[in-house]
């Protein structure tokens, strides 16, 4: 059961996303201030910035992501290809910012009507998914045979980088499988990023 102080910092938060969404949706992001988000969602400048680093993650609706112990547990007890597991952890890490059912869904009409904000979306989900999980993998690989030709860091990082295009290529396959629990799409992603690097080397 989440405490008060949870459950305030959650209704300011969905305070201030609907407000930077609902605005954007009328006037377009550009047109979209940080002051007109604060002044609908009833909070303070300074609030604003305690959630959110810029009007366009308040508009995205995005959270910070994280990596929790069901995520950790299921890639150790795995008995998938190694870099299918990190595919299905970046899966599991993005899910955490992506928030609820409603605000998944006004971010696909927001990106929807104004599609270069897709591209912040996905360089603030790169950037901050890979800081999250590197250093579990770091740990995880440590002391194994795949990171004596390379340091750990380096292995997790370019692991990280291929796991992306598996998650890009399972979303186009699939769209929903960021929210859905269904995650055939990964699998079948890794199979043709398996393929293709087959046929390269």
């Amino acid at each position: 059961m989440q405490s008060l102080r949870e459950r305030t910092k959650l209704m300011a938060w969905s305070a201030i996303h609907d407000a930077a969404a609902e605005l954007a949706l009328e006037k377009g992001p550009g047109a979209t201030t940080i002051e007109a988000i604060a002044e609908r969602a009833g909070v303070s400048r300074r609030t604003f910035f305690n959630y959110f680093a810029a009007k366009e993650d308040a508009i995205l609706g995005m959270s910070t992501p994280s990596l929790n112990e069901d995520a950790m547990r299921e890639f150790r007890a795995g008995d998938e290809p190694l870099l299918h597991r990190v595919a299905l952890l970046r899966v599991a890490v993005v899910r955490t910012m992506l928030g609820d059912a409603k605000v998944y869904r006004r971010r696909r009409d927001v990106l929807a009507s104004f599609p270069e904000l897709e591209d912040r979306l996905l360089a603030r989900t790169e950037v901050q998914v890979d800081e999250t999980v590197v250093p579990f993998l770091v740990e995880e690989l440590a002391g194994t045979d795949i990171v004596a030709a390379a340091d750990a860091a380096t292995v997790a990082r370019i692991l990280l980088v291929n796991a992306r295009s598996i998650v890009r290529l399972a979303y186009r396959i699939s769209p929903d499988t960021l929210e859905d629990d269904d995650l055939t799409a990964v699998s079948e992603a890794f199979g043709v990023h398996r393929l293709a690097l087959q046929a390269c080397l």
